[in-house]
């Protein structure tokens, strides 16, 4: 497309200007892969009409990213309890998608060089389903970055990952660092990775140790973007721990079987 109109430098650090008065122009709209991907978007919104009215949306949103026909009370809900990210298409869908494809991969083929093609592309077309927003590319680009170790017979470690993926992000697209999905996303896996196991051992003091390690993961991840979410929200309730502790349990499932479904 080309657009047209008068820009100005914006004044919210986290756009680089604004445009107003646009005008779209369209150039070429026979994009083939982006024909392909609306396509199978559409089809998953059929498929989804076969559900109840009140979880079709949740559905979508937690498959494809598309939280459009969500109930505006559930919306407001999820906000509450900190559960936005479900719909949001987020890090959890890539890790989830790279667990179940690499534990399919390692039983059914045995060239390593192969695993790790097959995976890069299996998550760069869930990049592409999903549409790339910055939080998805940050995912991508630890995803990729797993294929890479693959590759070369490397353990895959989360920090480097994460590190040498935002370096090429940056790289390419500096406004990226702005971006709120991205910044909430980045802390939060620092948080999960740094912060989680010290925590799980505290929290092992009162607890048993397979319950302080699943409450570790939500509430060192919900800490760490406290700040962030309290510029969005002026209020962060710690209820969104239990919240996620919950619905980690039917995450996993509706994600495989959405994405498959799809």
């Amino acid at each position: 497309v080309r657009v047209e109109g008068s820009a100005s430098e914006s004044r919210d650090t986290r756009r680089v200007l604004t445009l107003w008065d646009a005008r779209i122009t369209v150039l070429n709209g026979s994009n083939r892969v982006l024909a392909v991907v609306a396509s199978v978007r559409d089809s998953a919104r059929v498929a989804a009409t076969e559900l109840p009215d009140e979880v079709t949306g949740l559905t979508l949103g937690m498959t494809i990213g598309d939280a459009s026909d969500m109930p505006s009370s559930l919306d407001a809900a999820m906000r509450t309890t900190g559960l936005t990210h479900l719909t949001a298409v987020s890090g959890s869908h890539f890790a989830i998608v790279t667990v179940a494809l690499g534990w399919l991969l390692n039983r059914a083929i045995r060239p390593r060089p192969v695993r790790a093609v097959v995976l890069a592309a299996g998550m760069s077309m869930l990049a592409a389903l999903v549409l790339p927003e910055p939080s998805v590319l940050r995912a991508l680009t630890m995803s990729l970055t797993v294929a890479l170790g693959w590759w070369w017979g490397r353990p895959a470690r989360a920090l480097p990952a994460l590190g040498a993926g935002l370096l090429v992000l940056l790289l390419a697209e500096p406004g990226l660092a702005g971006a709120i999905g991205l910044q909430l996303s980045v802390v939060a896996v620092i948080a999960i990775v740094a912060w989680s196991p010290r925590l799980a051992v505290v929290l092992g003091r009162w607890m048993l140790a397979p319950l302080a390690r699943a409450v570790a993961v939500p509430l060192s991840a919900w800490l760490s973007c406290w700040p962030l979410l309290v510029a969005l929200r002026p209020g962060v309730g710690p209820y969104a721990v239990a919240a996620n502790l919950v619905s980690a349990l039917a995450a996993f499932p509706v994600t495989v079987v959405g994405l498959l479904a799809t």
